[in-house]
């Protein structure tokens, strides 16, 4: 089963943190463009690096690799060559053998691979929405208590207990 993951909001708060770097040298009213240039120049290296886990991540990135229950893949949006390996870099420090596809924003991620049948596990609603509507299988990543329209875990090592329901709807997506 083909299984991927988002890397910002799933693996790394990098969300959180930027997000707080951005108020702080724009305020509490950023426009778009504050926002694009923020992340275009940023130093991803050392940003990532100021950056926290979630849940112990790479850990449990590791587990599902180990489990061979799923072809794992890092599926990630990217603003820039230097966040794209940067990224890359990071996650082969921790996992040497996950595989890693960056998708260039604006790009939307169904459009980056084939999204039929396979899994995306993703913090962004309008991601997973996308993802579903193209014959993927959506799952939520969250910390909060609170009911969304897809499967929910706030860890990934939740998958490996997931993996007969996740198996079946994928038999009844490739079926149709």
């Amino acid at each position: 089963m083909k299984l991927y993951i988002d890397f910002d909001g799933v693996i790394l708060n990098t969300i959180d943190v930027s997000y707080k770097k951005i108020k702080e040298l724009y305020g509490d009213n950023p426009t778009q463009k504050d926002v694009g240039t923020f992340y275009k120049n940023l130093d991803w290296n050392k940003f990532l690096e100021e950056c926290d886990q979630i849940n112990y991540s790479l850990d449990n990135l590791q587990k599902l690799i180990d489990s061979n229950l799923y072809d794992v893949t890092v599926l990630t949006h990217v603003h820039t060559l230097h966040e794209e390996e940067a990224k890359k870099r990071f996650l082969k420090k921790y996992i040497p053998k996950i595989n890693f596809i960056p998708v260039t924003k604006p790009l939307p991620k169904w459009r980056a691979i084939e999204c039929n049948g396979a899994i995306l596990v993703d913090d962004y609603g309008v991601n997973l929405k996308e993802w579903q509507e193209h014959g993927g299988i959506a799952i939520k990543f969250s910390q909060k208590e609170k009911k969304y329209d897809y499967i929910k875990i706030k860890s990934l090592d939740e998958l490996i207990t997931l993996y007969p329901e996740l198996n079946n709807n994928v038999k009844r997506k490739v079926k149709k």
